[in-house]
């Protein structure tokens, strides 16, 4: 039985956003741990293991999002990457297509819209498909 608390990374540059997931999670018996930046992303998941990663998808980041997810995959130890999608924002929409289509290296696309406890039981469930 596993019992060790899940450990999450949450890189993304809504402030609002990190703090009420972090929080949402942290509560639910999670580790996690914040960051605004991708490059900060990067750096943290050579050092510390993370069950999943989340980040926050902008169509100015697609290269940096596929370094993260090669970085990840380079390490010996699985971790699910789950990209937060706008809904409907114009200057997104062609990241957002990229990820559905298949074209970016995570294991699932969400949108950030929903309500926060179907985020986090979204992200939480990622560990199992």
């Amino acid at each position: 039985m596993h019992t060790d608390p899940l450990r999450v990374l949450i890189s993304d540059e809504e402030r609002a956003l990190l703090f009420s997931l972090s929080n949402y999670l942290t509560f639910r018996g999670c580790q996690v741990d914040c960051t605004e930046r991708l490059a900060d992303a990067q750096a943290l998941v050579h050092h510390l293991h993370y069950d999943v990663v989340v980040v926050g998808l902008r169509a100015d980041e697609l290269a940096r999002v596929r370094e993260l997810a090669a970085d990840l995959r380079g390490l010996n130890h699985p971790t699910r990457v789950v990209a937060l999608a706008p809904k409907s924002v114009d200057s997104e929409s062609s990241a957002m297509r990229e990820a559905r289509r298949g074209l970016l290296p995570v294991d699932r696309v969400i949108e950030r819209d929903l309500p926060l406890a179907e985020l986090a039981r979204t992200i939480c469930s990622a560990l199992v498909d």
